[in-house]
C-alpha cells in the first residue's frame, strides 16, 4: 500500500483505517447532521469530522472530554455567527483534566473563542482559526502546543496564554487580530513563542507579542512586522532573543518599569516611528540588552544615545 492510509466508510458512526502494515483500527465519524455541542468522550479514540459543522444556536461546536483523543477536522469548518460572553461558546473546547489530545487539519470560524487548549500535552496543528469575537486560541495548563496554524482576524487577541506553564507556540502565522498577536498573562511561566510570523496585529493598541504577567518566558526567532507595537515585556525575568521586528506603528521592543531582570539579545529592530528599543527603567535597571541591531533607543524616558552607548546595546 506504499505507506498510504485507506479509510473505508462502514456507516454513520464508524470507519476502518488500514495502515501501511495492514493493521486495522476503528475510528468514530463525527456527523454534522447530529448538530453542534457533540461530545468526544471515548478515551484514546480517533474521530473524523465528515463535513462542515455550522452551529445555528448558541452552543460550542465540539467538546473533547476524554484523554488520548485525536480529532481530525479533515479539511472541514466548524463555525458559529454568535458572540455572547454570558455563555461558553467555543469552536473546539477541551474540558476537564484531559491529556494527550490532538486537534488538526481544519478551520474554526466565529464563536466567542475559537479553540481552547487546556489540560496537559494537548496540541492543535494545521488549523485556521478566524473571526472569534474574543480570542482565537486560548492556551492554559502545561506542556500544550499550537503549531503550523493560521490565527487571524479575531476580535481581541490571536493567541492568549493564561495560567499556562511550559507551553509552546511555534511556526504559526498570526495576523490581523485587533489587539495582540500573542499575549501571555495570568501567571503564565516558562512558555516558548518561537519561529512564528506575527504581523499587522493591534488596531488601536496592542503588540505582536506581549508578556503582561509571568516569568521565564522566551520569545525567540519570530518575524514580528507591522504591528501596533512589536514586542512588550511587562513582567519580571523574561527573554526576547533573535527576533526581527520591523515597521511597528509605535515601538519596536519595550520593557516596562516592572519588567526587571529581563533580557533582550540579538534582535534586529528597525522602522519604528517612536523608538526601536526602550526600557522604562533609568539605566535599564537589572535588565540586559546586548547584541541588538537598531537605530533609536530610550532608557528611563530619555534617549540612550544609540547602539554604541549603554545601557541598550
Amino acid at each position: 500500500m506504499n505507506g498510504n492510509r485507506i479509510v473505508l466508510v462502514l456507516g454513520a458512526a464508524a470507519a476502518i483505517v488500514l495502515g501501511a502494515a495492514g493493521s486495522a483500527h476503528a475510528v468514530t465519524l463525527v456527523d454534522p447532521a447530529a448538530g453542534c455541542d457533540q461530545e468526544l468522550n471515548i478515551a484514546g479514540e480517533e474521530y473524523v469530522l465528515t463535513g462542515d459543522l455550522s452551529c445555528p444556536t448558541k452552543t460550542s461546536g465540539v467538546r473533547i472530554t476524554a484523554s488520548g483523543v485525536v480529532f481530525h477536522l479533515a479539511g472541514h469548518t466548524i463555525s458559529s455567527p454568535f458572540c455572547d460572553l454570558s455563555q461558553t461558546l467555543v469552536g473546539v473546547l477541551l474540558e476537564g483534566a484531559v491529556t494527550d489530545i490532538l486537534v488538526e487539519g481544519g478551520t474554526v470560524s466565529g464563536f466567542n473563542d475559537g479553540i481552547l487548549l487546556s489540560g496537559t500535552r494537548t496540541r492543535a496543528r494545521g488549523m485556521t482559526v478566524t473571526g472569534a469575537c474574543v480570542f482565537g486560541v486560548v492556551i492554559s495548563g502545561e506542556a500544550n502546543q499550537l503549531d503550523t496554524s493560521v490565527v487571524a482576524n479575531n476580535g481581541m487577541d490571536g493567541v492568549a496564554l493564561g495560567a499556562a506553564r511550559g507551553n509552546t507556540v511555534r511556526s504559526n502565522r498570526i495576523f490581523g487580530n485587533k489587539r495582540d498577536g500573542v499575549e501571555i498573562s495570568n501567571f503564565s511561566d516558562a512558555n516558548l513563542v518561537e519561529s512564528n510570523i506575527i504581523h499587522d496585529n493591534g488596531e488601536y493598541e496592542g503588540y505582536g507579542v506581549v508578556i503582561y504577567n509571568g516569568s521565564g518566558n522566551m520569545i525567540r526567532g519570530n518575524a514580528v512586522n507591522g504591528n501596533f507595537n512589536g514586542i512588550g515585556i511587562q513582567s519580571l525575568s523574561n527573554t526576547a532573543a533573535d527576533n526581527t521586528v520591523a515597521a511597528s506603528r509605535l515601538t519596536g521592543i519595550s520593557i516596562s518599569a516592572i519588567g526587571a531582570g529581563s533580557s533582550v539579545q540579538r534582535n534586529m529592530v528597525f522602522g519604528s516611528p517612536l523608538v526601536d528599543m526602550t526600557d522604562e527603567t533609568v539605566a535599564c535597571g537589572t535588565n540586559t540588552w546586548s547584541g541588538n541591531t537598531f537605530q533609536t533607543d530610550e532608557a528611563g524616558g530619555l534617549p540612550d544615545g544609540g547602539p554604541s552607548v549603554p545601557c541598550i546595546r
